[in-house]
């Protein structure tokens, strides 16, 4: 995984509503990382979200990948309350440009996750360099 520091020196940073980098997430390089295919399509089946026979084609056709929280047609997790409250309630980029930065919708997450941690990181280096 890219650490934030690394990660802040990207101008072409893959950014999530709550500043993770969507490069390094397995859900959005799913289509495209032979090594994350490995990983996640026999998760997929022990989740019973493929059958046995099912690969690939079957998760990208069942949209079982993200193309960043920015495209609602195509994202992990349709229900993720912060990308809905920053992204499609508020119209922001991220959530570094909310008031309520960190909000509870945030909070939550960040005891639970590293990734998350790091993401609160990286939006608190986008406030401080505004």
């Amino acid at each position: 995984m890219v650490g934030v520091d690394e990660r802040m020196n990207h101008d072409d940073l893959r950014l999530g509503a709550c500043g993770l980098d969507c490069r390094s997430c397995y859900q959005y390089l799913l289509p495209t990382d032979a090594a994350v295919q490995e990983k996640l399509l026999p998760w997929y089946r022990e989740m019973g979200w493929l059958g046995e026979d099912e690969g690939l084609e079957a998760a990208l056709s069942k949209r079982m990948y993200c193309q960043g929280c920015g495209h609602r047609e195509v994202w992990w997790s349709a229900d993720c309350r912060m990308a809905l409250c920053c992204k499609w309630e508020k119209g922001y980029h991220n959530c570094s440009q909310c008031r309520q930065f960190i909000c509870e919708k945030y909070a939550g997450h960040i005891e639970k996750d590293e990734r998350y941690r790091e993401g609160v990181e990286y939006l608190k280096h986008l406030i401080r360099g505004k």
